[in-house]
């Protein structure tokens, strides 16, 4: 009787866990699979039970699963969906692991949100400064505007002062667009992570 509340117990804590909890046979085959799991991959229990996990959930990295150690990985799916997947080995001489999954999507869209949050405060405190950068070649180029307005263009020295204004504003323009360039780069909320592809798969 004790035997059997301990494991009615114990499967009562597992089932009860907020996390995808399984259990994998040397051979990779399921033998527990908890309601956390089902309502993570949708997979019921009956169906899962005896089939092989690479065949049940085919984008987990194969690798994690080829190696018999401890190892705790987080990876995205096309779903834009993020998961972290813990594999704890058994000390049993038989082999097999216990499969830990956590969706960990609304965590992920969070820590990017403060990110962001954190970009647009650095933003704010950098604005005295950027108006002062954008500022001075503002000034310079609305001087020599002036200066061109009121010059003869058609004298050498005008020629050469018209050239020379010219060349002058280009360079300023190209530098406030820099600055305006790299403060949308920064506030940008950053795509997916760039990685090699097979582009036929």
């Amino acid at each position: 009787r004790q035997l059997s509340y301990l494991k009615e117990f114990s499967e009562n804590i597992i089932e009860s866990a907020p996390v995808g909890i399984a259990t994998i046979d040397s051979q990779l085959k399921v033998k527990y699979w908890n309601k956390g799991i089902e309502t993570i991959t949708g997979i019921k229990k009956p169906d899962a039970f005896n089939n092989s996990i690479v065949l049940l959930l085919p984008w987990i990295p194969d690798d994690i699963l080829l190696q018999n150690e401890q190892k705790e990985i987080s990876f995205e799916i096309p779903e834009r969906r993020t998961f972290k997947i813990n594999i704890s080995p058994f000390k049993d001489p038989s082999g097999g692991f216990v499969f830990i999954l956590e969706d960990i999507t609304e965590n992920k869209k969070m820590e990017e949100q403060l990110l962001q949050a954190s970009k647009l405060a650095s933003i704010g405190k950098l604005t005295a400064g950027i108006s002062h950068e954008i500022g001075n070649p503002l000034a310079s180029i609305s001087s020599l505007v002036q200066e061109l307005d009121s010059l003869d263009m058609k004298s050498p020295q005008g020629i050469d002062f018209t050239e020379k204004s010219l060349q002058t504003i280009n360079n300023h323009i190209g530098r406030i667009a820099r600055i305006v360039r790299s403060l949308g780069d920064f506030a940008r909320v950053a795509s997916a992570e760039k990685k090699v592809c097979n582009i036929a798969e």
